[in-house]
């Protein structure tokens, strides 16, 4: 588990099967990893992922009725773009709404495309393996 001083001095940390978890998608303290975190519409940087079973969790959070749409796309490479389309999270709630889904696919990198959000709100994105 990177500790606080990895994630404020910006050295990269190797996640358990060695791909590389960025600073900032690094999480202290938490088995999930900070995949995006965003309050406007847009694609979101690829990370890469290990092989084996993952979870991935959005949570759209704010005052009053929030919510938002997530794209996650599988990638073989290293880009936000050409991917394939592995599920949409449609999430609205009253402050917070949170889904998500698992996986096996083995898509060495995954990417998210925040399609749609309300006013006011942000969404947290998370990858657990």
């Amino acid at each position: 588990m990177p500790t606080q001083s990895d994630v404020t001095t910006g050295l990269a940390t190797l996640g358990p099967d060695g791909w590389v978890i960025p600073p900032s998608r690094q999480t202290v303290g938490s088995a999930a990893a900070v995949a995006f975190q965003a309050s406007a519409t847009g694609l979101q940087q690829p990370i890469g992922v290990p092989s084996g079973s993952k979870v991935i969790q959005a949570t759209v959070s704010g005052t009053g009725s929030v919510s938002a749409t997530v794209e996650v796309y599988g990638n073989t490479q290293n880009a936000n773009s050409g991917g394939v389309l592995l599920a949409t999270i449609t999430l609205a709630g009253t402050n917070v709404a949170t889904d998500g889904f698992a996986f096996d696919a083995q898509w060495p990198f995954v990417y998210f495309n925040l399609a749609a959000i309300s006013a006011s709100s942000s969404v947290v994105a998370r990858l657990a393996v």
